[in-house]
Order: C-alpha cells, then sequence, then structure tokens
C-alpha cells in the first residue's frame, strides 16, 4: 500500500508554531549590558543570563498565541 505524502496544510499547520516563534525571536531583541543596567534599578539580581531566560520563556511561551510586542514598546509599569 503507497503512503500518502503530507499535504501543504498539514505540513504549513505543523510548522506554523515554529515559523511564529522565529519571527518573534526576530521583533524581540536579544538583551544586552545595557538592559541589565535599566534591569538592576528593578531588581538588584538581574544579570545577562537571566534576562536571556526570561526572553527566551517569552518568546517560545506567548508567540504560539500572541502577537509579541517589542518589550521597548511598553513602559515598566505596562507589562
Amino acid at each position: 500500500m503507497k503512503q500518502r505524502e503530507p499535504s501543504r496544510k498539514l505540513l504549513a499547520l505543523a510548522l506554523a508554531p515554529l515559523l511564529g516563534a522565529c519571527a518573534a525571536s526576530s521583533v524581540v531583541p536579544d538583551p544586552e549590558e545595557r538592559d541589565v543596567v535599566r534591569a538592576q534599578k528593578l531588581d538588584a539580581q538581574a544579570d545577562l543570563s537571566r534576562l536571556k531566560h526570561g526572553r527566551d520563556r517569552f518568546v517560545h511561551r506567548c508567540s504560539s498565541c500572541h502577537d509579541l510586542p517589542s518589550p521597548r514598546d511598553l513602559k515598566p509599569e505596562e507589562w
């Protein structure tokens, strides 16, 4: 019996979350040292690795359902 190839629609549905995460990654910049300085004003324990971890969680967990705003588009109290 010949196996059917997956339809393009099915393939697109399967890849959509991955593509969304890729697009989201380009919208949300990687944190830099200047972001650490700013974050430490609110949390003395903030460091680059914690900011990177937070960015990765934000991108991967939220982008599957939402368009992600750039963190710089919102004020800290809006987050």
